[in-house]
């Protein structure tokens, strides 16, 4: 029995906090030994006296647990609509406005378009095409015959 209690004594005196493990050292009375394999970090152990089999020993054993806390709540009425009424602050507390419907300036081929400049520009040529200038139809053109050939061989689309 001494010889098991120093070595519980030595163990004990080679505590780390950092490389704490969960069972640090196999708790049978003869065999005293190390274990090899690395543990998640763990609260500093206490020592427990226990009388089992008529056989007096030391067991390591994890502090009490203390009070359960549940977890915090990630949304909250404040974070889930942060920002949410952040346009009508700019521009009024209007009931049917949209920011798409702000979009009330410019040429007509712009106006609520989503394409890339090939589409943009041919919608262009279709819009205003009669009423350019010489120079600026052939401008046109040739940026559209460019942009054609150009995702034709380098499109999104081709491997």
């Amino acid at each position: 029995m001494n010889a098991v209690c120093r070595t519980l004594r030595t163990v004990a005196g080679l505590y780390q906090p950092q490389q704490l493990l969960t069972r640090p050292f196999s708790i049978a009375p003869v065999l005293l030994y190390w274990k090899k394999r690395q543990r998640p970090m763990m609260p500093e152990p206490r020592l427990l006296d226990e009388y089992e089999h008529h056989d007096f020993r030391k067991v390591w054993v994890r502090p009490p647990p203390g009070p359960k806390t549940s977890p915090k709540d990630q949304w909250t009425k404040e974070k889930a609509m942060f920002g949410c009424y952040d346009y009508q602050d700019i521009l009024g507390d209007h009931p049917y406005i949209h920011p798409r419907h702000l979009c009330l300036e410019g040429p007509k081929y712009v106006r609520g378009f989503r394409g890339n400049e090939l589409q943009r520009l041919i919608r262009k040529k279709n819009f205003a095409g009669k009423n350019m200038g010489e120079e600026d139809w052939k401008n046109l053109q040739k940026r559209i015959n460019y942009l054609y050939r150009r995702l034709n061989r380098k499109g999104a689309y081709r491997t």
